[in-house]
């Protein structure tokens, strides 16, 4: 990999889909791969010239830990995604020297019309049948796809180095969500799709669907980043111009 040597700023946004298919040993090796290996591949060409390193983690970091509010100084899991996580900061934070401030984002659920998860949701809630998953207790960090992009613009304008959770201030539980996305779309609610159901059509990958993350942004906070769309009703409506 040969970049500019007149690059000063660097975002690494690489990553295999972790839900696009049943889990194997192939296609965990991948998710694992597609992040670690790209990301040394790019520390290990950055010219002298970056001062800044942004890279994309996400916030599958924290692994299921229930009710408990998850800021940046959270522990880690201990499932599959967050080993990859580990793994993928890892390779990323050796991009730090004295010149050269590195910066993580733990990317929470990107809602957005285009692609992405509501994409995926969009038909069966819209024919009404759209239920939670599970108990519906589980929460999601969540985040509206205009600031995620304000998020990594808003590090690289600040020139900020650190740990950043890449979700709006205000988690939601499963049930909540899937309320709100109904009523945004003036459907009722559908039958909840149960947890062992879930775990036969996805098997490993519906962990990833019950793993109860409540994480919050407090270091965007801390440096008085500014949400467009800081709670889930608004965020929704705006991306189905309602």
């Amino acid at each position: 990999l040969t970049l500019p040597t007149d690059l000063e700023s660097v975002i690494h946004l690489a990553g295999e889909s972790v839900v696009g298919s049943r889990w194997n040993d192939k296609v965990k090796e991948q998710i694992l791969s597609s992040r670690t290996i790209s990301t040394e591949n790019l520390v290990n060409s950055l010219p002298k010239s970056v001062k800044h390193f942004i890279s994309s983690s996400a916030t599958g970091f924290y692994g299921d830990q229930g009710n408990s509010e998850l800021n940046e100084s959270a522990h880690s899991g201990n499932d599959f995604l967050s080993e990859v996580c580990r793994q993928w900061e890892s390779a990323a934070l050796k991009a730090e020297t004295p010149d050269r401030k590195v910066a993580i984002v733990r990317t929470g659920v990107v809602y957005a019309k285009e692609g992405g998860a509501l994409k995926k949701m969009f038909l069966p809630f819209k024919a009404g049948l759209g239920g939670s998953l599970g108990s519906g207790q589980q929460w999601t960090g969540w985040i509206h796809i205009d600031d995620i992009v304000r998020v990594y613009t808003f590090i690289l304008e600040e020139k900020l180095a650190g740990i950043f959770n890449g979700v709006a201030p205000h988690p939601v539980t499963n049930k909540v969500f899937t309320k709100t996305l109904a009523k945004t779309l003036g459907r009722t609610v559908g039958p909840p799709v149960p947890e062992l159901a879930l775990k036969i059509i996805f098997g490993e990958v519906s962990e990833v669907m019950l793993a109860s993350q409540k994480v919050v942004p407090a270091h965007l906070e801390k440096a008085k980043f500014k949400f467009f769309f800081p709670d889930l009703p608004a965020a929704l409506k705006d991306i189905y111009n309602i």
